[in-house]
């Protein structure tokens, strides 16, 4: 990781509603990104008049139960300012009364998600023909609330390159015109029964932003990282970026399955999302597209073993934490392991809302102890699980 961890954390929504628990999850997290030293907010939207959120007395950057409310169809970018490489997220509210993320006086952007309460983000980077860092957003970037998109939100610099997250966004993929599609960070259907509350926690620091959401507190979770990897030692990597998006409220956090693909090439049919930047080798066997389909894998034996979990090593026995193992996984001629990925982990053998002994890192999954979970940075001190707060513990 680089630079100080910083976080939004034990975060606890039960108003009622789904659309307004999701709201009050996307104001969270418009707020944690927006206090950010390392990051700045280049663009934003406060979202329409129109859809679930009550009018009040024209649209902020309130709660739906506030004066001035964000609405449906509000959107931010951020731009990683401290990162190795800049690179730039997008993050956008679904109300559950439309059926696309967008509008509003803003052209819309394409999810998956269909008409249900959403969070939608993308990720995008792009370099000038002499290897500089550029931005590639093409919205305007007033920074007052009434930005606007324009049909292609994205483009890359004369002569340079461009980069978009989730996959097919990019060469190939059925977004590649606009590259308006938005993985779902998290979402859930309009029906009563999606009603229960929502946990949910978000952690950066200068190159990697993560989010997780606990629907009805079960451990039924989706999580969302994006930022920088690591690429093997013996890879040369032109800006090592990956997205890796789990909507479905799974058990486990990320899928590690050679025969699950984040970032499909055409319309997202699956919770799974998301994308890689691999090798210039990788390109060319790809029809020249920049960003790859990513899968992840793991070791047989030491992780997923009760007998090695914990390890007895330590003079106090610990819970050993993997990083993610990714790879290229796209076509017959684009599959390639390269690098891994540390600010999300996997862990095995813990209880849903464990923690590292010292509080560093929190770990998360169903109410089975002896199955894989995922571990994201914590503040030290808090035990998670046990704030109700909507805004939760910031560190």
């Amino acid at each position: 990781m680089s630079g100080t961890t910083h976080g939004r954390i034990d975060c606890h929504s039960d108003a009622g509603n789904n659309w307004r628990n999701v709201q009050e999850a996307y104001k969270g997290l418009f707020d944690f990104m927006s206090g950010l030293a390392s990051w700045t907010r280049k663009s934003y939207f406060v979202g329409d008049t129109g859809g679930n959120v009550p009018a009040g007395s024209g649209r902020g950057t309130d709660f739906w139960d506030g004066t001035n409310p964000m609405g449906r169809n509000a959107w931010a970018m951020f731009e990683a300012t401290s990162a190795t490489n800049k690179f730039y997220v997008l993050i956008q509210y679904q109300d559950g009364s439309s059926e696309t993320v967008g509008g509003g006086g803003n052209l819309n952007g394409v999810s998956s998600i269909g008409t249900r309460t959403a969070i939608g983000i993308q990720m995008a980077a792009a370099v000038t023909s002499g290897g500089a860092d550029a931005n590639p957003f093409q919205g305007t970037m007033n920074n007052d609330g009434a930005d606007t998109k324009t049909s292609s939100w994205w483009a890359a610099p004369g002569g340079g390159k461009l980069y978009v997250f989730p996959r097919n966004n990019s060469a190939g993929g059925g977004y590649a015109t606009n590259h308006n599609n938005l993985a779902d960070a998290w979402s859930h259907g309009t029906s009563t029964n999606n009603n229960g509350p929502l946990r949910y926690h978000f952690a950066a620091d200068n190159d990697h932003l993560s989010m997780a959401f606990d629907f009805g507190t079960l451990g039924a979770w989706g999580v969302t990282t994006a930022g920088v990897y690591v690429p093997r030692a013996d890879l040369t990597v032109n800006r090592p970026l990956v997205m890796l998006s789990e909507s479905s409220g799974t058990s486990d956090g990320f899928q590690r399955h050679t025969s699950v693909q984040y970032g499909p090439t055409g319309a997202v049919t699956t919770a799974q999302n998301g994308g890689i930047r691999g090798t210039d080798s990788l390109v060319g066997a790809s029809s020249a597209t920049d960003v790859h389909s990513v899968s992840l894998d793991t070791l047989i034996t030491f992780p997923l073993s009760t007998t090695f979990q914990p390890n007895m090593a330590f003079a106090t026995p610990a819970f050993d934490e993997w990083p993610l193992f990714l790879a290229a996984a796209e076509s017959a001629a684009a599959f390639g392991y390269l690098g891994t990925y540390d600010f999300v982990r996997h862990v095995y053998n813990v209880d849903n809302h464990d923690t590292k002994s010292n509080r560093t890192r929190a770990y998360f999954g169903n109410t089975t102890t002896a199955v894989t979970k995922f571990s994201l940075p914590w503040d030290g001190t808090t035990a998670p699980g046990t704030t109700l707060t909507r805004t939760g513990v910031t560190f």
